[in-house]
């Protein structure tokens, strides 16, 4: 069932950016053959489950947990020992030959103790993983398998590890792990205090997730609606969702603050090159065209308790939405238009206030219900879910 010819995912091999390429690039050959156990097959479905809700397509996700057991089986080839398999993790900066960084080898650790040819501990591998002098893309596979490794390694392995993860973080690896704090909520439940700590490592402006996933029942969540954040909340069902994978990559960076930033002004560069997102005559945001296209939202919507839009957060939108909104921009020029049915979009972080040449929450906040009275064409219509 999960044969794959790897000549079929050389678009997805290809990437630059992809978590694969190290493996398949410098370790060619023909891939060995793998004994889909039951065991194994087990786990490759809870993995394209695990997929599956996190926004990707069920073919995709199964394509792509096949990649990794072969992934897994070429990298474990020829080795008789786990001390020689965990010589090949490597830095991903300075990276040799033969080796695999971090994020690879987290992404396929849980498939590991199935196709080596002797006992393998998954926790000495992960720990091992972890150890490096990582950068922050070995946040994404790692929650994203918890569920997967969690129970192969003990309780004091796993909290090591998720500690020495957060820790570890930069910037965008604390947004990856804000992704997943339900599941961070969910190992550390019975020891609150670890809990905390471990959530006081997110910086604020990461926390953005934390409306979609926990809404309400989060402390951090309820004490920013007492501020001007939680004024006008829009009570719209179906309008929006937010999912954990949308295969496009939005630009996060200081730039991104600026261009959200300087699109919106009356006049500069960047001015009007932005599509705004309506629905039917309510306004929900923008998204710019200067750029990787990314959507910042103007307004609060509130959902069964919970927050898909946030004003002030920057959204990574699907690709239908984002073409729509650049054939919109081509058609219209600046300050486009286009209304939608319903939102699909992946939480990024708040937009960062510091890089706004001293324009803090509060200002935006005022500077953005005015864009109500822009002089603007009537929106087009788009179906984008």
């Amino acid at each position: 069932m999960y044969e794959v010819d790897l000549t079929r995912y050389e678009d997805i091999l290809d990437r630059p950016s992809d978590l694969y390429d190290n493996i398949f690039y410098e370790w060619r050959g023909d891939p060995p053959r793998v004994e889909m156990t039951p065991e194994l097959e087990m786990l490759a479905d809870q993995a394209v489950e695990l997929m599956v809700n996190e926004g990707f397509e069920q073919d995709e996700a199964h394509n792509r947990v096949a990649l990794c057991i072969h992934a897994a089986a070429t990298v474990s080839r020829g080795h008789t020992s786990q001390e020689g398999m965990e010589a090949v993790i490597s830095d991903s900066v300075g990276r040799s030959r033969g080796t695999i960084n971090p994020a690879t080898a987290m992404t396929i650790a849980p498939y590991l103790p199935h196709v080596t040819s002797f006992e393998f501990d998954l926790g000495n591998w992960l720990t091992s993983a972890a150890a490096t002098e990582a950068d922050w893309e070995h946040t994404k596979p790692a929650m994203r398998w918890l569920e997967l490794w969690r129970g192969a390694v003990s309780k004091q392995v796993e909290q090591s590890l998720i500690e020495r993860i957060v820790k570890a973080n930069g910037h965008n690896g604390s947004e990856e792990l804000a992704h997943h704090v339900t599941k961070l909520a969910e190992t550390f439940s019975d020891e609150p205090a670890l809990l905390q700590q471990t959530l006081d490592l997110i910086p604020d402006s990461s926390r953005l997730p934390f409306f979609s996933y926990l809404g309400r029942s989060s402390e951090y969540v309820t004490a920013l609606l007492e501020t001007p954040l939680g004024e006008d909340i829009l009570a719209i069902d179906g309008l929006a969702r937010t999912v954990k994978h949308i295969d496009y990559f939005a630009a996060d960076c200081p730039k991104m603050d600026y261009t959200h930033r300087e699109s919106l002004e009356a006049e500069g560069e960047y001015s009007g090159l932005l599509t705004l997102i309506y629905k039917e005559d309510r306004l929900l945001g923008s998204i710019k065209m200067a750029g990787n296209a990314s959507f910042l939202s103007h307004v609060t919507v509130e959902e069964d308790g919970v927050f898909p839009l946030v004003k002030g957060g920057v959204y990574v939108p699907t690709h239908e939405l984002k073409n729509a909104a650049e054939q919109a921009s081509d058609r219209q020029g600046k300050w486009a238009r286009l209304a939608v049915d319903e939102l699909v979009l992946r939480p990024i972080r708040f937009i960062d206030y510091d890089c706004l040449e001293g324009m803090g929450l509060q200002d935006l906040l005022r500077f953005l219900p005015n864009l109500k009275n822009l002089q603007v064409p009537p929106p087009e219509h788009a179906a984008t879910s």
